[in-house]
């Protein structure tokens, strides 16, 4: 066999080898002639570029994106490090849509970013409905909330919002004082001037408390002409002077043909120390009968005459 033939056969069985091998064998370049030494050592380092492919595509394929790149001059690996950079920049962004960031979009890996895209679009559009009916349900609940705690004709607090209130208040042990009020001449008001009219003098019966005290006091509408004003961080003295002051703008505020007013009695309800007053029927009981001796000392007396026709409703 001649030289030539034998350096081929042992370059061309290596490089079969380095092809089809799990394990390529080694090159024996001791038996290379000079002249194919330089060959031998270009098919070593193809062999070395083989098994960094082999590497790199067993982690790509393991969906292992934090592995480094291959060695720059691999040529055989150019492909695949711009797949590489490009996987990375998927995970990062379907991370960012499973953030619910859905203004992503991308375009450098053909279809399978479109289908991508208009993944996220769709998500995009079902969660702007999802939120829609939220918001819808949201509303709903509220509204309901409002009905089931609000009196529907004055918007203020209503007597189940009071009695649940309370009934937190004795289980909390809190310290409040309790206003039971009611207005004076409202059935007058209504037999002689109309319903419509006892109710605008409700309603500005409301509006003078609710501008004569804070946002954090409780007001309820607990009856016809029965309301209660709950109030924490605030004496029966105080409550007192405030209530007098209000009174008093509310008979004077407005000009009309019959008298206007209201009678209040004020109980202290300390939910630690109390013994006496542990129960919502105890403390109307007890503010109830303070607020008859306070309309006792101050009763407005009615009109004895009955309006002319032209001024009723």
């Amino acid at each position: 066999m001649s030289r030539e033939i034998r350096n081929c056969e042992m370059l061309f069985d290596y490089l079969q080898s380095i092809l089809n091998d799990s394990e390529p064998k080694e090159l024996d370049h001791k038996n290379l002639d000079e002249e194919y030494l330089r060959l031998g050592q270009k098919l070593r380092y193809l062999q070395h570029c083989v098994e960094e492919l082999l590497d790199y595509t067993k982690n790509l394929a393991a969906g292992n994106l934090s592995i480094g790149f291959p060695s720059q001059d691999n040529f055989l690996c150019t492909n695949l490090k711009t797949l590489h950079e490009n996987l990375r920049h998927l995970s990062v962004h379907i991370k960012q849509i499973g953030a619910g960031d859905y203004v992503q979009h991308t375009s450098y890996m053909g279809e399978i970013t479109e289908e991508l895209n208009s993944t996220t679009r769709q998500l995009a559009w079902r969660e702007m409905l999802l939120k829609r009916d939220a918001e819808a349900e949201r509303k709903v609940s509220m509204h309901l909330h409002n009905k089931a705690y609000h009196d529907a004709a004055t918007g203020i607090f209503n007597r189940r919002y009071f009695e649940e209130l309370m009934q937190k208040i004795f289980q909390e042990k809190h310290l409040v004082t309790f206003c039971f009020i009611d207005m004076d001449g409202l059935k007058y008001v209504n037999d002689y001037y109309g319903h419509m009219e006892g109710d605008l003098y409700i309603r500005m019966f409301v509006e003078t408390i609710l501008s004569g005290f804070r946002t954090s006091d409780i007001f309820c509408r607990v009856g016809g002409d029965e309301f209660v004003l709950l109030m924490q961080d605030c004496t029966p003295v105080i409550a007192e002077k405030k209530l007098a002051d209000a009174r008093r703008t509310f008979m004077t505020a407005y000009e009309k043909p019959y008298p206007m007013g209201f009678s209040y009695g004020i109980v202290e309800v300390n939910g630690k120390a109390d013994k006496e007053l542990t129960t919502v029927d105890a403390v109307v009981k007890k503010a109830d009968a303070a607020m008859y001796q306070f309309k006792r000392k101050y009763k407005q007396k009615a009109p004895k005459t009955v309006p002319p026709h032209d001024e009723k409703e």
